[in-house]
């Protein structure tokens, strides 16, 4: 048994330099052990910061699990983020995702970014709708150094796309801003959430991507984020057969554009990487492991950036209650990987069980029947 292995089965593992992967080989001086706390693992960085930088969007997505107004009601200050920054590096962080709303409603956008670039931040993802993208701001943040944008669009057809985010006239201001960071020379990843929607016209929005320039495009299949409310946009289990038949044809199509579609099966443990590897930063100054649990209830607040450090919170007992296996169930806790997997997706869990301390029910072990099916919530459709 590797190193790692060992750490496990005895229980005292508590603090990892890097949380996932294969630890063979890590020198034992790497680690901090104290067996009276042996049912928590706190890495000793933070590698990923999420920053929420408002809350308002112009959309109205019918996936979304924010319901967020389409004013900015909420923010941070842009002194408030470049403190966030400063923190996280102290901290260890290198790859920062900005993200609302939509960051672009912020009038702080570039300098938030040009010091994370300061920072040495990398990589910086700034993801967006394209609603508020214009000339002077898309201009102003490429002159920063950033070179990579991810563009948030469903659909490149005008009536599939304006059903999605449930505004009308919102296709031409979404192209317009998808057009206005291709001619300042962004590099573009077009992400598509796949729903029953548009899950039959993606090889079409493949091309169309591919024929505008864009360097890259992921599909990602819808997810019940806490709850069933999404439950009617699932595709069905052979809609999405024939979806990763297409994308594998579009990938041999298209060669010059990488194309990635990401669908679960049933297997391996999860991981979740909330509060190991990344953590999210609310426009109202709340953390929390994901942004998905920002929307969920009090008790996974793990505290505030107006009130605390980022370096107390990461080391704060409310996180550390949410490092802990949150589960009782048998199969967990005789799982040699329980303590990294921590039982897995709580908002999976949520959406299947309506109990997020429920184990994932994407583990294998969980649903042996199941073991390298796609993964469908509830029932196979």
């Amino acid at each position: 048994m590797n190193l790692f292995g060992d750490l496990i089965s005895s229980r005292k593992l508590l603090v990892l330099p890097i949380p996932v992967g294969d630890l063979t080989g890590i020198d034992s001086d790497s680690f901090m052990f104290t067996p009276e706390s042996s049912d928590i693992v706190r890495p000793k960085e933070l590698p990923t910061i999420t920053i929420g930088l408002v809350d308002g969007c112009y959309l109205n997505c019918v996936y979304c699990l924010a319901s967020a107004p389409n004013q900015v009601t909420q923010k941070l200050t842009t002194e408030e983020t470049v403190q966030i920054l400063r923190e996280s590096r102290e901290l260890g962080c290198r790859t920062l995702v900005l993200t609302g709303g939509d960051p672009f409603l912020h009038e702080g956008l570039t300098d938030i970014v040009r010091e994370a670039i300061r920072l040495r931040y990398s990589p910086i993802q700034v993801s967006t709708k394209g609603i508020e993208v214009e000339k002077q701001n898309a201009q102003e943040l490429r002159e920063t150094g950033l070179h990579w944008v991810q563009f948030s669009a469903d659909s490149l057809d005008k009536d599939i796309y304006e059903k999605i985010v449930g505004r009308k006239g919102a296709y031409k201001r979404m192209f317009r801003g998808l057009y206005t960071l291709l001619n300042n020379d962004f590099r573009i990843l077009l992400r598509a959430v796949v729903s029953k929607f548009n899950i039959e016209h993606m090889t079409d929005f493949c091309r169309q991507a591919n024929d505008m320039g864009v360097a890259e495009v992921r599909a990602d299949m819808i997810q019940l984020i806490g709850n069933r409310s999404t439950y009617h946009l699932l595709p069905s289990k052979s809609q999405i057969e024939t979806f990763l038949q297409e994308i594998e044809l579009a990938k041999k199509e298209l060669p010059n554009m990488e194309i990635r579609s990401m669908v679960q099966y049933v297997g391996p443990p999860p991981q979740c990487g909330g509060g190991r590897i990344k953590m999210y930063i609310g426009a109202n100054g709340n953390v929390t492991l994901c942004d998905g649990l920002a929307f969920s209830g009090d008790r996974f607040i793990c505290g505030n950036i107006r009130y605390n450090t980022l370096q107390e919170i990461w080391n704060s007992k409310n996180t550390d209650e949410l490092r802990k296996l949150r589960t009782d169930d048998r199969k967990c806790i005789a799982c040699s990987l329980s303590e990294l997997c921590n039982a897995g997706c709580r908002l999976r869990s949520m959406a299947e069980t309506n109990d997020p301390d429920a184990p994932d029910p994407i583990c294998g072990k969980i649903s042996p029947d199941r073991v390298d099916e796609i993964y469908l919530y509830g029932m196979k459709r």
